[in-house]
Parts: C-alpha cells; sequence; structure tokens
C-alpha cells in the first residue's frame, strides 16, 4: 500500500539516553535475581527496531542470533506480557512508558507522547508497577 510508511528492519544500534535511563531505574525497582536478568539481557540485544507513531515511539530490541541469550539469563516466563509500566517527568512533560517481555526476554520498550529528540534533561522518575508474576505462566 502506497500510503503506509516502511518500516525498516532491526539495525546495530544504541538504546537513546531515555531509554537507557528508564532501563536502569527499572533495574533498581526489580526483585534481584530479575534486575540482573534484564541486565545481562541488555547485553544481548543489539539489533534495534524504532518504530514512530504519531503519538509515540517503540523500540523493539532483538538479539543478534535467535537463541544466543543462554537459558540461564531467561525469565521462566515466557508468554507475551508487560513487565512494568513506569511514569516519568521531564521538563515538567509527563510521560509514560511500557516494557514488554516476549520468549523470556525483553522485547520492546514504548514511550507516550513522543519525547523530542534533541531534549536531554532531567528525568524525574513518579512511578513504576512491576507485573508480580514474573516467573510463572499465566496461560
Amino acid at each position: 500500500m502506497f500510503w503506509k510508511k516502511k518500516i525498516k528492519d532491526p539495525q546495530k544500534g544504541e538504546l537513546t539516553y531515555l531509554e537507557k535511563t528508564v532501563f536502569e531505574y527499572l533495574i533498581s525497582q526489580l526483585p534481584e535475581r530479575q534486575s540482573l536478568l534484564v541486565k545481562e539481557q541488555l547485553k544481548y540485544l543489539t539489533l534495534i527496531k524504532r518504530i514512530e507513531y504519531k503519538n509515540d515511539i517503540v523500540t523493539e530490541m532483538y538479539p543478534e542470533q535467535y537463541g544466543i541469550i543462554p537459558k540461564e539469563k531467561l525469565f521462566g516466563r515466557t508468554e507475551e506480557f508487560r513487565l512494568a509500566y513506569v511514569k516519568f517527568k521531564i521538563g515538567g512533560v509527563k510521560y509514560t512508558c511500557e516494557i514488554h517481555m516476549a520468549m523470556g526476554q525483553v522485547f520492546d520498550i514504548r514511550i507516550r507522547p513522543k519525547p523530542d529528540k534533541k531534549e536531554i534533561a532531567a528525568v524525574e522518575f513518579l512511578e513504576a508497577k512491576i507485573d508480580s508474576k514474573l516467573d510463572i505462566n499465566t496461560y
């Protein structure tokens, strides 16, 4: 369809300053075992795909090769679920962020509303809601 925006394939890249800051905060809020797992997984997730919508931006993260992340570094919960919901402020503007997991690993981070690319200001975290069932499949 000629009116749809082409979404590029994942490319080797880095998370933005804001995304890294959100993950650092999330890691500090998770239980010790899960925080170590997320920290280790982020080292393997080197392919980045950014999808920009009108009001939000989604960053999907993939390993360079399927199955490269060792099983002991994966969560016990393998279905797709929302790991955390984080609220924060930058320069007086409130943002919400969702981090999703799939197959036991971090899959994406969604930030709404779409942050200004040039703005690098102090991030003030307001709240983090973390799913309580991190190692048990619910289906």
